[in-house]
C-alpha cells in the first residue's frame, strides 16, 4: 500500500504542488461562502493573488442579475467586481446579465414599473463597474429594446415624473427631475479621461431621465404624453390654481429645452386667463350661478378632448347661454363653443340620505333626468337627452353601482330609501381607507392600461387575477380593486359596462 508521499510521487506531484492545490481549493471554498452576501466588501478578506480575484469575479458575475436588482444595497459587491474583473471576463459578465434579464425580467409577467426600476439599477450598477460605459451599453440593450416595445412605458415614465408618489418604486425619477444634472466646468476638467475606442456616441448614461428618453427615436412622444397629462390636470382644476403645474413645467423645460413646450405654455396661460374672465363675467351678470365656471381654451394648442354632444337640461342650458353671451360682450363679439367636458359637483337629496359626487357632465345630465320622476327606461333618457344609447347605459350603471338607482329589466328606479344590505360595500368603507387604497393603486394604473389595451374589456375578477400574478407583492383585496376601478370610472378613465371595465374612449 502506497504512503502519502509515494502516492504523490506516483501521480507526478511533489509536496509543494499538493500544498499549492490545497491552498487553491481553500481559496475557492472560502469565496463560495461569500455567495449571496453583497452588502460588504471581501477584498480585504482574501489574498490579493490572481486566483482569488478571478474566483471572486466569477462568483459575482454568476450573481450579477440579483446584485443589480438589489442596488444600492449591493454597492460593495459591485465595487469588488470593478477591482477584480479581468478583461477576459467582461463578455461573460454581459452575457450572464442579459441572459438572466431575458429569462427573469423581460416578459409579460413583470410590470413596466419594475422593468424601469431594473433599467435604472442597471445604469447605476454598470457605471460602478465600468465608469466609461462600454459594458453598460451592451448590458442595457435588451432592456431598452423591450421597454421601447411596451405600450405603457411612456405613460409610466411621465406619471412618475409628474405625479410623484412616495410609495412608488419610481419616486426617485421626480427627484432626478429636480436635481442638478450638470457638473461644473472645473469638475469635468478634473475628472476628464479619454473615451474608450469601443464606446458608442451615447454610452454615457449618468442622467437617468435622458437615458429613458433616449430609448425612443424622438422625444416628441414624451412631449405629447406630457400634454395629455397636463391637460387632464388643468381641466380638473376648480380654483384655477396653476402654481404647481407651473413649477413642473419649468423643471421640464430645464430638462427638455424651452422650445419644446409651446403648446403647454399656451394651455397654462389659457387657465390663467380663464380665471380673470370668469371673475369678470360673474361680476357683470349676477344671474349666472357662482358654481358655473369655464376654462376657455385655445383649441388648436390642446390635445383632442373627449366630448359627445347631447342635450342638457333646460335650466342648465339657460345658464350656459347666459355665460356665453356675457363672454361675447366681454370679448367684443368673440364667440365661445361649449363642449361637454370637465367635471360637475352635484348633491343628491334622497329621503334617507344626502350624497355628494364629482362626475362628468353626461352622468350629471342622466341623473338630473330623474328629477321629479321615480323611474325611467334608458330609451326615454336617450331620446330626451339626444345621447347615444351605450353612453346612457354606462351612466346609468354608474348610478346603480353607487346605490342611487336600481335596475329592474329595462327600467331604472330611484332608491329614495335604502337598507344597509342594499348599500354597495365600497360606499360603506372608511373614507380615509378608501383614499389610501386609491393612492396605492396609482402605481398599478399603467399596468391596468396595458392590460385593457391588449385584452379589451375585463371583469374586476380577471384584472385582480392578472395583477396578483404579475405585480410583485400585490396584496389588495378584490373590493379595494373595485373601489379604485370605480374611481377611474368617475374620472372618465374607464367605462363600467355590465360589470366589465374598458378604457374610456
Amino acid at each position: 500500500m502506497l504512503g502519502h508521499d509515494e502516492f504523490l510521487e506516483f501521480i507526478g506531484l511533489d509536496i509543494d504542488d499538493f500544498t499549492r492545490l490545497e491552498y487553491d481549493q481553500a481559496i475557492i471554498d472560502q469565496i463560495k461562502s461569500f455567495s449571496g452576501i453583497w452588502n460588504q466588501s471581501f477584498l480585504n478578506q482574501i489574498d490579493h493573488n490572481e486566483l482569488s480575484k478571478k474566483e471572486l469575479s466569477k462568483l459575482t458575475i454568476n450573481e450579477i442579475f440579483d446584485i443589480v436588482s438589489n442596488f444600492p444595497h449591493s454597492i460593495c459587491a459591485l465595487q469588488d467586481l470593478r477591482q477584480c474583473i479581468d478583461p477576459s471576463q467582461r463578455v461573460h459578465l454581459v452575457n450572464s446579465f442579459t441572459q438572466s434579464c431575458n429569462k427573469r425580467l423581460l416578459h409579460a409577467g413583470i410590470n413596466t414599473e419594475d422593468i424601469i426600476v431594473s433599467y435604472t439599477n442597471t445604469i447605476k450598477s454598470f457605471l460602478l463597474i465600468d465608469p466609461r460605459g462600454v459594458l453598460l451599453d451592451n448590458a442595457s440593450r435588451p432592456i431598452r429594446r423591450y421597454l421601447k416595445e411596451r405600450e405603457d412605458t411612456i405613460p409610466t415614465i411621465v406619471n412618475a415624473l409628474l405625479k410623484p408618489d412616495e410609495k412608488s418604486k419610481l419616486s426617485r425619477l421626480s427627484e432626478e427631475l429636480t436635481s442638478v444634472t450638470e457638473q461644473t466646468v472645473d469638475e469635468l476638467t478634473l475628472s476628464w479621461s479619454p473615451d474608450p475606442i469601443d464606446a458608442l456616441p451615447d454610452f454615457k448614461k449618468q442622467d437617468i431621465i435622458e437615458s429613458l428618453i433616449s430609448i425612443f427615436d424622438t422625444k416628441e412622444v414624451f412631449i405629447s404624453e406630457f400634454s395629455e397629462v397636463f391637460s387632464k390636470s388643468l381641466l380638473a382644476m376648480k380654483k384655477y390654481d396653476i402654481s404647481e403645474i407651473l413649477l413642473k413645467l419649468q423643471l421640464l423645460k430645464a430638462k427638455f429645452g424651452e422650445g419644446e413646450f409651446t403648446n403647454l405654455d399656451v394651455m397654462v396661460r389659457d387657465i390663467s386667463d380663464s380665471k380673470i374672465a370668469n371673475f369678470k363675467i360673474h361680476e357683470q351678470n349676477q344671474k349666472i350661478l357662482k358654481g358655473l365656471q369655464f376654462s376657455i381654451l385655445s383649441y388648436m394648442f390642446w390635445p383632442e378632448l373627449p366630448s359627445e354632444e347631447f342635450k342638457l337640461p333646460a335650466d342648465i342650458q339657460e345658464q350656459i347661454e347666459l355665460y356665453l353671451a356675457e363672454y361675447s360682450r366681454l370679448k367684443n363679439g368673440r364667440k365661445m363653443s361649449w363642449i361637454n367636458a370637465g367635471v360637475v359637483d352635484i348633491q343628491l337629496e334622497l329621503k334617507d340620505r344626502s350624497l355628494d359626487f364629482e362626475v362628468t357632465p353626461d352622468k350629471a345630465a342622466v341623473i338630473y333626468s330623474f328629477d321629479g320622476v321615480d323611474s325611467l327606461k334608458w330609451q326615454q333618457i336617450s331620446e330626451s337627452l339626444e345621447m347615444e344609447g351605450e353612453r346612457v347605459k354606462d351612466c346609468l350603471n354608474f348610478w346603480v353601482h353607487n346605490g342611487v338607482l336600481k335596475k329592474e329589466l329595462d327600467t331604472y328606479k330611484v332608491l329614495e330609501v335604502q337598507e344597509d344590505s342594499q348599500i354597495p360595500q365600497h360606499l360603506q368603507m372608511n373614507q380615509t381607507s378608501s383614499r389610501n387604497s386609491a393612492q396605492n393603486f396609482e402605481t398599478h394604473w399603467p399596468f391596468i392600461v396595458g392590460m385593457l389595451s391588449n385584452l379589451g374589456s375585463l371583469s374586476s375578477e380577471r384584472i385582480q387575477s392578472f395583477l396578483s400574478m404579475s405585480v410583485l407583492k400585490y396584496n389588495a383585496t378584490i373590493q379595494e380593486l373595485e373601489n379604485y376601478l370605480e374611481k377611474c370610472v368617475i374620472e372618465n378613465k374607464l367605462v363600467n359596462e355590465d360589470g366589465s371595465y374598458k378604457l374610456y374612449s
